[in-house]
């Protein structure tokens, strides 16, 4: 596994969808099955009531289960630190071999955001389970407004003949 980062501004007043397909045209074809249901997530409760999981309804692959006990999240003066340490479960919906992904977390404020991610590698049959952990990353920033939330999902699915990052729906602050 190993951690990148990724910087994302989000200032829309509808909400965003987006979907890239990386390989050519046609080429990463599968199906899903329906999904089981909305992500759990546990955690301290200063995290937890800030997650807001990305609705990917296209995704070949789910979360099931979010947990960011070991996450660091700090906010004051108006500045956010956050460094993650969150273990996430997740499940192969679709009807091929998954052979890899990569997870995303996106720190957001009124003023932007920092992102995290992670990534595993490893086949995941159609149906199968398997927890992702991630690399203890960092992000801070500005937070004006007391106005954070931690948004999560899947950044992309690697296939053997291609990669397919789902849809990323994101809504306004709260």
């Amino acid at each position: 596994m190993s951690g990148f980062a990724a910087l994302f501004i989000a200032a829309s007043i509808h909400p965003v969808m987006m979907n890239t397909e990386k390989s050519p045209q046609g080429v990463c074809k599968f199906k899903v099955s329906q999904r089981s249901s909305p992500p759990r997530v546990v955690g301290p409760q200063e995290v937890v009531d800030r997650v807001v999981p990305l609705t990917q309804d296209d995704s070949p692959v789910e979360i099931l289960r979010a947990d960011f006990g070991d996450t660091i999240f700090e906010l004051a003066g108006e500045r956010f630190y956050f460094a993650d340490g969150y273990t996430v479960k997740v499940k192969n919906r679709s009807d091929r071999p998954v052979l890899g992904l990569q997870l995303i977390v996106h720190v957001r404020s009124r003023d932007g955001s920092a992102g995290l991610g992670t990534s595993w590698n490893g086949e995941l049959s159609p149906g199968q389970i398997a927890t992702v952990r991630s690399q203890m990353g960092q992000a801070y920033g500005d937070a004006p407004g007391d106005d954070v939330e931690i948004l999560f999902g899947i950044e992309s699915v690697q296939f053997r003949d291609c990669e397919y990052s789902p849809s990323r729906g994101l809504s306004l602050l709260r």
